[in-house]
């Protein structure tokens, strides 16, 4: 055995040796790939590319593209390795408005394997591409216009007065809130409300089914870690993604939304929520087969994230509860969109907290861009890093600081539009849009006319983001506020 083993040595030498040599010489033609085009690019390392803090979960993906961002600086783009992965970053909000707007016939999808009826989940409005995309999108865009929000105004607003009362105790006591539980389990009660006609009790019940499930899009279970790093750094292989599931999850939605269908129908109930869109979708031939998962869910996915107002409570909350009170204290769809001041502060919470540090997007047709000789075969991944946007003094001027009026009209109309893209833009702007900055204000208005919030020493400031969540922005340490009564309840 030990003479076989040294007659074979020699050759397993040779044989590694080789391996690692045309792994080096393949590593060093990826990481060449920007070069040769002559995009200008950060020295990436072996294996990670630029993105090692984030591939080690040291930072989030977003505070690492914003530190590729400023290394780009003077630059309308610049190439990116992600892994093992080339990435074009846009850093000009003129190219950026070609690649999503003027252009977005070449970059229409963002790269992300689906299949239906694998994995349905997997096969949201957010993540589909090419031809269901865009036909999803047209079947829903009606589902999401001024007429059935304000339709759906009451749902939140019954949804905020369960929040409001909830809080009535703590609010005596000068109690400390957690801000973020306190956001998910409203955000989770409107959408149980609007999404599914149901009433979930998250505010009363933060340990009931919906919620539990709900709280898997934010803290997956390994399996939802894999799919992240596969999808980030492994994206060849991308349709192994339909396999790693969460079973559980899928057969919970789909059975709720199966079982709400049935029982409406039977009992011929309607109501103006989403779910009976759907339906009536249903009903004119526009939808293909049962409603299910897919049309629905993606309601849930984008809405466990609740935004909340941060560290300058203090100094907005007095004038916030003024706008409220100056429309009579009455919660309607026409008072909340003459408040003006909250849309300032909501606004300034989305561009400092976005609620997706960065936008991907994919090459899907050739394309050249204008004025240069740089030119994307298909396939090509684009990164924009709204965070780092978000965060440019060049358009923000001292961007750590909470200041509201940088959204008044004036200051708005100075800057360039997509230098804020919390929702993104273009023709895949998110199409909830409407509905969360809806939920966003109702909530606030109701809970500013009754109490005050004051910041307290278990909050960190800066607010620190946590790296373990690739895609959310998350805070590492928690949101806490101390409440009180602004007036008798």
């Amino acid at each position: 055995m030990g003479l076989l083993f040294e007659s074979l040595w020699p050759d397993v030498v040779v044989a590694t040796a080789t391996v690692v040599v045309m792994i080096y010489w393949k590593l060093i033609t990826i990481y060449s790939y920007w070069s040769s085009k002559g995009v200008p690019n950060p020295k990436p390392h072996f294996f990670y590319g630029n993105t090692k803090e984030f591939m080690l979960k040291q930072t989030t993906q977003a505070e690492v593209y914003q530190k590729l961002y400023n290394d780009l600086e003077g630059h309308p783009f610049g190439g990116v390795y992600q892994g093992i992965y080339p990435y074009l970053m846009l850093r000009d909000p003129e190219t950026i408005k070609l690649f999503m707007t003027k252009d977005f016939s070449h970059f229409t999808d963002k790269g992300f394997a689906t299949d239906e009826k694998r994995a349905p989940l997997s096969a949201n409005l957010a993540l589909l591409s090419g031809k269901r995309w865009r036909s999803l999108r047209v079947k829903l865009t009606p589902t999401f216009t001024s007429g059935k929000m304000k339709m759906m105004l009451s749902m939140v607003a019954e949804c905020a007065e369960r929040l409001k009362e909830s809080l009535k105790n703590a609010s005596k006591n000068g109690e400390i809130l957690e801000v973020k539980q306190i956001a998910g389990q409203y955000t989770m009660e409107v959408i149980g409300s609007c999404a599914f006609g149901i009433q979930v009790n998250s505010i009363s019940n933060d340990e009931s089914e919906f919620v539990n499930f709900g709280k898997r899009f934010l803290t997956p279970p390994l399996s939802g870690k894999l799919r992240g790093f596969i999808r980030n750094f492994l994206p060849f292989l991308g349709q192994f993604l339909i396999f790693i599931r969460d079973k559980k999850l899928e057969e919970f939605i789909g059975n709720m939304v199966l079982n709400m269908v049935r029982y409406r129908e039977e009992n011929n109930i309607e109501r103006g929520d989403f779910l009976q869109m759907l339906m009536e979708l249903k009903k004119k031939g526009k939808l293909e087969g049962e409603i299910s998962i897919t049309e629905d869910a993606h309601l849930l996915s984008g809405g466990m994230n609740g935004t909340s107002i941060e560290d300058k409570i203090p100094d907005i909350g007095n004038p916030l509860a003024m706008v409220v009170e100056d429309h009579g204290g009455n919660i309607t769809y026409e008072a909340i969109q003459k408040m003006k001041y909250m849309d300032q502060v909501v606004d300034e919470t989305l561009r400092k907290h976005p609620p997706v540090g960065n936008i991907d997007r994919t090459c899907t047709k050739a394309y050249t861009i204008p004025g240069t000789k740089v030119h994307l075969e298909k396939g090509t991944k684009v990164k924009i890093p709204v965070y780092a946007l978000h965060y440019d003094p060049k358009y923000y001027p001292d961007p750590h600081k909470f200041d509201p009026e940088r959204f008044n009209e004036e200051n708005k109309r100075k800057r360039h539009t997509y230098t804020y893209l919390p929702f993104g833009e273009g023709p895949r702007m998110c199409i909830g849009m409407r509905f969360a900055i809806m939920q966003i204000k109702v909530g606030l208005a109701v809970l500013l006319l009754n109490y005050r919030f004051s910041i307290c020493p278990l909050t960190k400031i800066p607010i620190v983001l946590e790296p373990k969540h690739d895609i959310l922005a998350v805070p590492k340490d928690g949101l806490f506020l101390k409440i009180s009564n602004r007036k008798k309840c």
